[in-house]
């Protein structure tokens, strides 16, 4: 269980590493290629990520509250970021159709989600 969370952190460290850079915040010039590869490293490191994510497995109650705290954290979070995203692209009237489409993907799939885990348990 502690191996596999540290894995889940260095991959997460990872991936907020590699947006952070592809974000291109301090404006260095990135070539295509650059950008195209560390595209490609972000992917592989995030399907790791995805994959300690879905294969872990509570040991207890504890555990298993642990786990929901930590996904309801993650859940709000994005969708709090995403709205603040919304506002202040709206303010700019410049509106990315990618924010409202990742909200509410987030929100249906929330509830796509508790749905199936009524139905299944």
């Amino acid at each position: 269980m502690k191996n596999n969370l540290v894995k889940e952190v260095i991959s997460s460290c990872l991936i907020v590493f590699l947006v952070f850079w592809l974000v291109n915040p301090f404006h260095f010039w990135m070539p295509t290629m650059l950008q195209m590869t560390l595209t490609i490293i972000l992917i592989l490191i995030f399907s790791i990520f995805a994959h300690f994510v879905w294969k872990e497995s509570a040991q207890d109650e504890r555990d298993e509250l642990h786990r929901f705290i930590a996904d309801r954290t993650a859940y709000l979070t994005g969708s709090a970021m995403l709205i603040v995203a919304f506002i202040v692209q709206s303010i700019h009237h410049m509106i990315d159709p990618w924010i409202a489409v990742t909200l509410a993907v987030c929100i249906l799939a929330k509830i796509g989600g508790s749905m199936f885990a009524r139905f299944r348990h």
